[in-house]
């Protein structure tokens, strides 16, 4: 076997090509023979008492930050895609801010996105006091912000946005 050296800009060229790929691997959305994300919120809350502060798909299973509300010690939950199951379960420190009392739950908001039907939800966290929702789909790559009390999308970017 022979190796060849590429010089240059092509070699600058294939190594982004290269760490695009391996992204976009990571980024891979939730199989189509999946749970819904609620669903799976819905089975995780039952399951692990504590608020669901974020849900993000990756290497093929769903890792979920649930957090009690007086305490910074959260759990790090790995959970089956398929079957809700959880996978793996860790202590993990975390400054998170939490929803309003009386807000919509993690599963309340990704049912609401659900219904929207524009793709599959890759990732939710509330941050800066909103829900973000990342979604993919047909010509859908879009980032969701939601009012936490009322559900209702504030804003949207990205491609696919819907109509407010």
């Amino acid at each position: 076997m022979q190796i060849r050296f590429i010089p240059g800009r092509r070699a600058l060229a294939v190594s982004f090509a290269a760490l695009a790929a391996a992204a976009a691997a990571l980024a891979a959305p939730p199989p189509g023979d999946a749970k819904p994300l609620s669903e799976i919120l819905d089975v995780v809350q039952q399951r692990h008492p504590g608020m669901i502060v974020a849900a993000e798909f990756e290497h093929d299973r769903w890792e979920v930050l649930s957090c009690p509300s007086a305490s910074r010690k959260c759990r790090e939950l790995y959970v089956d895609p398929h079957s809700a199951q959880t996978l793996r379960d860790k202590s993990e420190s975390h400054s998170s801010r939490r929803p309003p009392a009386g807000g919509k739950s993690a599963a309340q908001i990704a049912r609401a996105v659900e219904e929207r039907r524009l793709g599959t939800i890759t990732e939710i966290e509330f941050d800066d006091g909103v829900w973000e929702v990342s979604v993919r789909g047909t010509g859908v790559r879009a980032k969701l912000y939601l009012d936490p009390v009322s559900g209702e999308m504030q804003r949207c970017k990205g491609a696919g946005c819907p109509a407010r």
